[in-house]
Formats: C-alpha cells, structure tokens, sequence
C-alpha cells in the first residue's frame, strides 16, 4: 500500500512539472513572439544540426524542455505538487543560460544593394499597423534579418541573393514570398494581401 503511494505521489509531481513546462512553453511562444527563448533554442538547433525543418526543431526543443521540467521535479527533491508546478516552469529559464541567444540583424532601410518595395493589404479592408517581416536564406532557411514596421507600406535594402520573405500580423495568416535579388538589378516590388485567420501567429510559426 505505502509503495502505491509512493508511485502515485510521484506521478503526482511529474505531471505537476510537466503542466509548468507547458505552461512556460505556450506562455513564450505565444507572448514574445519572435524573441521567444523556445524558438531561440529552436533555430539554434538547426544551426548546429545544419536542418531547414524549422517545425521538427520546435518539437524537439518542446520536447527536451518537457522533459528536463519533469526531470527537475526528482532531482530536487520536493515535497508539493505545487513546489512540482513551479520548478517545471522555471526550466525554459535555465536553459536558456545555456543556449546562446542568436538574435539576427534588422532589414536595411537605408539605401543599399537591392531595392525592395512593400505594400501590404488586408483581404477584409482594416488597416495595418504593425508589421513583422522575416526574411531567410532559400537554401538553408538560416535567418538572414527580421524587422517590425508600422505600417502597410516600406522599404528595405538587401544583398543579391535567393530569399524567402514572411509577412507576420496578429489575426492573419502567414504570407510567405520568394525573393531573388540580382545585384544592379532594378528595385522589387512585392504586394501582399492577408487574409484573416483565427490561428494565433506562434502556431503558424510551428506549422509552416
């Protein structure tokens, strides 16, 4: 009988650990957005594993989070599912003392290289106020520059090169372009138009 105990007790705190983690992890994906600790370790993977399957790292590092929450819960030792529930969510904290953080440089806004215009739309008429724009290697998907404007309409200045270009504005979806830029070439022109989504962006992010 004591030895049940002892095995539900301890299911007990692991699971309690484990809804920290969960917590912490959709609590950072879904607030920080692009600085979010998850997809920092995450894009740190696939810079040391050499991977363009940004989804399969996501998991793995949700995963290996997920596991250390529930880890910490035994190799401290504690005595409430509620001490449990907290340690969990401490552990994307911890990690992150480990893992360098490998924030990539803003898109150019001064004249430079390739000229690139955007107007962006939305499908349903409202206005965009604010805009996030990640741009990536083709090839690699290793992200070159990321920037926030206000607006729906901007420039920047970019490399010769093959780019893959995202659109990212809460309450739409993820529009995403190819981008090649000739050196000497003549300014892009890139129009997009959103469309409305009930998915929030930190899934997408997951899923595209």
């Amino acid at each position: 009988m004591g030895k049940s105990k002892n095995i539900v007790g301890c299911l007990g705190l692991g699971l309690s650990g484990l809804v920290g983690g969960v917590l912490c992890v959709f609590a950072d994906m879904g607030l920080k957005n692009t600085s979010s600790a998850t997809l920092t370790i995450a894009r740190n993977l696939q810079e040391i594993f050499k991977t363009s399957d940004s989804m399969h790292s996501i998991l793995i590092t949700a995963f290996i989070i997920l596991a250390l929450a529930v880890s910490m819960c035994f190799i401290f030792p504690i005595n409430s599912k509620e001490k449990a529930f907290f340690r969990g969510a401490s552990v994307l904290a911890i990690a992150m003392t480990v893992v360098p953080i490998n924030e990539p440089g803003s898109l150019k806004t001064g004249p430079n290289s390739v000229e690139v215009n955007v107007i962006v739309q939305a499908s349903d008429a409202r206005s965009i106020t604010e805009i996030v724009v990640e741009l990536k290697n083709a090839q690699t998907k290793a992200i070159v520059a990321r920037s926030k404007f206000n607006g729906g309409q901007f420039t920047f200045y970019q490399d010769a090169g093959n780019y893959l270009i995202y659109f990212q504005v809460h309450g739409y979806k993820i529009e995403r372009r190819e981008l090649n830029l000739i050196e000497g070439g003549p300014p892009q022109t890139l129009n997009i138009t959103l469309t409305p989504t009930r998915v929030p962006v930190f899934l997408q992010r997951i899923l595209k």
